[in-house]
């Protein structure tokens, strides 16, 4: 063999071994997973928000905040009935802890859940004859406790009467009741609207003398006095055959006699 071919030869081998390896992994290349390539999308400097925007209408009516101005004629719950139920102690000893009874009085709600108010029949409501009941052992509120007064329990009647209603009124814009006597407010009332004729000695218009403070107390006390200028239901209306007096007027008797008519 000349030398030719034998340099030649060798190198020649190893170029068809590389060739070959080349093919070979051109083929392999070409089974295998071909994958675009991958660039990030930029950051969005504005990204777009996608949570859904909530259409529903907006209450733009303003809440009416003008406070209720106590009617004369009124009974309110705040600030008539619920202070008899703590002053005879009603509220003190019915509590759903104490379960008196299975009756609570401590609140409005507990009052209705209480099953003691029948509105088509008031007089009938439990809560009103248990202060009317003539039973020593079944009156509310029971020994050593002081009974209601008339005008108490007649202010529980007509506030039941008038709906037993859990409401409220802004005393301060009523009027001024301030200095709340007999002698400072009630009595210069009575003279200017009442006495003329309702005066002892002089035939009082139904027997009813209120020129002094000891017979005035005495219809304070049973509720006709707050009863008739109010002009409730059962009531002779007074002043007899005239316009009623003033809301102030009788805003401010119905303060006092809640007041047990302080001389």
């Amino acid at each position: 063999m000349s030398y030719f071919n034998r340099s030649f030869m060798p190198r020649f081998s190893r170029f068809i071994l590389v060739l070959g390896s080349l093919a070979a992994l051109h083929l392999l290349s070409l089974n295998g997973c071909v994958h675009e390539p991958f660039f990030p999308e930029p950051l969005d400097p504005n990204p777009t928000d996608t949570i859904p925007t909530d259409t529903t209408p907006v209450d733009t009516t303003p809440v009416d905040t003008t406070p209720v101005v106590c009617a004369p004629d009124t009974l309110y719950f705040l600030q008539d009935i619920f202070p008899l139920m703590e002053k005879h102690h009603c509220a003190a000893c019915h509590t759903p802890e104490k379960n008196v009874a299975g009756v609570s009085f401590n609140s409005y709600e507990n009052i209705l859940n209480s099953n003691v108010i029948d509105l088509e029949n008031p007089e009938q409501s439990r809560m009103y004859e248990s202060i009317i009941e003539d039973d020593p052992d079944k009156v509310m509120p029971p020994d050593p406790y002081d009974p209601m007064q008339p005008y108490e329990i007649d202010m529980i009647r007509l506030w039941i009467v008038q709906g037993a209603r859990n409401n409220s009124c802004d005393q301060s814009i009523a009027c001024d009741t301030t200095d709340l006597t007999y002698t400072s407010r009630i009595k210069p009332l009575l003279e200017a609207n009442c006495t003329g004729c309702h005066t002892a000695g002089n035939n009082p218009g139904g027997g009813i003398d209120l020129s002094t403070y000891a017979s005035v107390a005495v219809v304070a006390r049973s509720g006709q006095l707050y009863g008739s200028v109010a002009r409730h239901e059962g009531y002779e209306p007074m002043p007899k055959g005239l316009d009623p007096l003033s809301d102030c007027d009788i805003y401010r008797i119905k303060a006092w006699v809640s007041q047990d008519y302080p001389e």
